[in-house]
């Protein structure tokens, strides 16, 4: 028996990112994206990890594609990368995201 692998021209696939925080103390955010590439839900305002999943389980159906942006290792206690201390970067970020 083969497993029937949704495509992208079924209708059905969805993709979802999520972009995770240095702990739960910072919120996390997350989209949902349809086969049609427009954003059916997001958020920016998940803190543990439940809500997260559940977030993600919106998605859940036919198929879903689950990218996950997550701080691997950070060398200090804040969080904080180098390229935050840059002047601009906190200012002009969009959603989080430091311009690119």
């Amino acid at each position: 028996m083969q497993a029937r692998i949704p495509s992208w021209r079924s209708g059905y696939l969805k993709f979802v990112g999520i972009d995770l925080a240095w702990g739960e103390h910072k919120p996390s955010g997350a989209a949902i994206i349809n086969e049609n590439g427009i954003i059916d839900r997001a958020r920016a305002d998940l803190r543990t990890n439940e809500e997260i999943c559940d977030f993600a389980g919106l998605a859940s159906g036919n198929g879903a594609v689950i990218a996950i942006d997550a701080p691997l290792i950070v060398k200090n206690l804040t969080g904080q990368r180098p390229v935050d201390k840059f002047p601009g970067v906190r200012e002009d970020t969009a959603n989080g995201a430091p311009p690119a």
